[in-house]
């Protein structure tokens, strides 16, 4: 299997490890009372924490924005954004980005970077 197909195999189970939660929060989501789809409930906690994890350190910087979204939209209307189907992937996408720029962007250039330091480092000797 060459580097290529190896790289796409990756972000392929990456991609399919993350849409699980989204799936699973939005699959339970019809079935929760109406009184329950507000903020931090379990269904977007559960895809809150699964996305931390799997998006880990970049993670919590999706938390904080979401956050704060979740805020600025409480402090300035006086209503907390419920939970919605729409809301879920905006949760998503948000951890979603932040996972593959981490794993997928700027962890090949960083060891890109340190390999290249180190082989020159080994020619200066």
């Amino acid at each position: 299997m060459d580097r290529t197909t190896l790289w796409r195999l990756m972000i392929g189970l990456w991609l399919a490890l993350s849409l699980f939660p989204l799936g699973l929060a939005a699959g339970f989501f019809h079935d929760l009372p109406v009184a329950d789809r507000g903020p931090g409930n379990a269904l977007e906690l559960v895809l809150i924490y699964y996305m931390l994890v799997l998006c880990f350190p970049f993670g919590w910087i999706g938390w904080a924005v979401v956050a704060l979204v979740q805020w600025i939209a409480n402090t300035k209307t006086g209503h907390p954004i419920e939970t919605s189907y729409s809301w879920l992937i905006v949760e998503w996408l948000i951890f979603a980005a932040l996972g593959y720029v981490q794993w997928f962007v700027l962890a090949p250039w960083l060891w890109r970077k340190w390999k290249a330091r180190r082989v020159s480092a080994q020619r200066s000797i």
